[in-house]
């Protein structure tokens, strides 16, 4: 029943009940999996008790995706079409690299998207192209100011490192890969976490620049989002207060609980301070300290379903997982103990995936950048990830993207996939930029958590790409579609 009625939260109007309630199920959501148990007759329940409206809204059949469509892997890899370092200003210099298809010179080329990491500092990655299908697009992947295999200047990535600095590197970049000149727009720019503030920024700055966007774990970087993840008062650690009394603890290690001694900024600026430090042994094990935390507080549970908004309605439709599990009667999968294993595997697989991104972006591709600037070992995203917080993103916390982004982008097709259990960039965020810009299509993944890859958040993301595709230059056929 919890699960059945967790898509709903959003719909609650307002500033009325829907943030505490919001935080009551997140809690019930992740300790108790089994309840899956009971959600057909949870959703049986919803149809009967609900004012007739608000049931048809939520539980439309006929508006609901497919429940029969399976849960889509990546595309395949796509090979390296070009590379190569641009310089920027202040020094920095921003690494690119374009993927996809050879295709012959007297044919057009295809679409080209911008996919756009988060973190920030996090980096880009080859399987971050592969949630475009290459028979359809060409993918440009960077590596922001600062971080992955970008050069900076000196021994600090954070100099001369801010949103507005960011958001005019992309022009840049958009300028070089599509040609002289003005150069052509972007077909679709997606991104996730940071990088959906990133892309709403650039957006906002530059609105003929881009063609449609996706949007994954919506931030926009405002004051009480930095604060559900970094106070002592925020959002995260009451939902995982042990892991947030240790990242307390690393910077006020002889502090009783710190909600009396410390304010809403204490932690965060004492990691900026061990960040600032010139003292490598600190600042490594403050990175490690940052990184136990973000991985910690960033959990998955089982997936079972997609609320959508879009034309003016909600529709919802469960997973094939439960829906198969339910008409098979199968014994081990309806049985709480059965749900609680099924739901073990999934979250197991997703944290690999997400612990090996956590590596690399660890121990690779930004430490690489280091030792090739001179520096050494350079912890780069963490820093970064710091810098960019303890300043509200610079230049978003004097014009936030809120207030002005939907009019700004209203012409511009956006889909923005978000996960119900998403602790590091709670739906509240999603659905008040749906409020603001009423033309985004809001997609609400049902226990979906911050991963892109979450296997129903990645495959709503899948279904949007292919969905700009379709929408932008008509279906194609040999395509995988959606």
């Amino acid at each position: 029943f919890v699960r059945a009625i967790a898509p709903l939260v959003s719909i609650v109007p307002g500033n009325m009940v829907r943030p505490p309630v919001a935080c009551v199920l997140s809690i019930i959501l992740s300790a108790t999996p089994y309840v899956h148990a009971f959600l057909p007759a949870g959703h049986a329940f919803l149809r009967s008790s609900l004012p007739g409206s608000a049931a048809s809204a939520a539980f439309s059949d006929s508006d609901a995706a497919p429940a029969s469509t399976p849960r889509r892997p990546l595309h395949p890899a796509a090979e390296v079409l070009s590379e190569g370092h641009l310089d920027v200003t202040d020094g920095h210099a921003i690494f690119y690299q374009i993927r996809g298809r050879p295709h012959a010179a007297s044919a057009p080329p295809l679409p080209l998207a911008l996919f756009l990491h988060g973190g920030p500092g996090a980096g880009c990655y080859p399987d971050h192209a592969r949630f475009f299908d290459p028979a359809r697009w060409r993918v440009c992947l960077v590596d922001q100011r600062g971080c992955g295999r970008s050069t900076y200047p000196g021994d600090d990535p954070c100099v001369d490192n801010d949103t507005d600095r960011l958001v005019d590197d992309l022009e840049v970049l958009r300028r070089h890969v599509t040609g002289d000149g003005d150069g052509a727009p972007w077909d679709c720019v997606l991104g996730g976490s940071w990088g959906c503030a990133l892309a709403l920024a650039y957006g906002r700055a530059h609105p003929d620049a881009l063609r449609s966007i996706v949007l994954r774990g919506v931030c926009t970087m405002r004051p009480e989002e930095i604060g559900w993840l970094f106070s002592p008062q925020g959002g995260a650690a009451a939902l995982a207060p042990k892991g947030y009394d240790e990242f307390r603890r690393h910077v006020f290690p002889d502090d009783g609980d710190g909600k009396e001694t410390e304010g809403e900024r204490a932690v965060l600026e004492a990691y900026y301070q061990e960040f600032r430090s010139k003292n490598a042994t600190a600042r490594d094990a403050a990175a490690r300290a940052w990184s136990k935390w973000e991985m910690g507080v960033s959990s998955t549970t089982g997936r079972y379903g997609v609320a959508a908004f879009a034309k003016g309605d909600w529709s919802y439709a469960y997973s094939p997982q439960i829906l198969n599990r339910t008409k098979t009667g199968a014994a081990n999968s309806t049985t709480a103990a059965g749900v609680a294993s099924n739901a073990t595997a999934a979250n197991a697989t997703v944290a690999n995936a997400t612990a090996a991104n956590a590596t690399a972006g660890q121990n690779g591709t930004a430490h690489k950048a280091a030792a090739r600037n001179g520096t050494g070992r350079i912890p780069a995203q963490q820093m970064l990830t710091c810098h960019y917080s303890v300043h509200d993103a610079f230049s978003l916390s004097s014009d936030p993207l809120l207030q002005s982004v939907g009019k700004a982008l209203a012409h511009v097709p956006c889909v923005a996939v978000q996960g119900t259990a998403d602790t590091i960039c709670p739906p509240v965020t999603a659905y008040t930029l749906h409020q603001s810009w009423p033309e985004l299509e809001l997609v609400l993944v049902s226990g979906g958590g911050h991963s892109q890859y979450d296997p129903d958040v990645r495959h709503e993301l899948l279904r949007a790409t292919d969905g700009m595709y379709d929408r932008l230059f008509g279906k194609r056929d040999g395509s995988e579609g959606s």
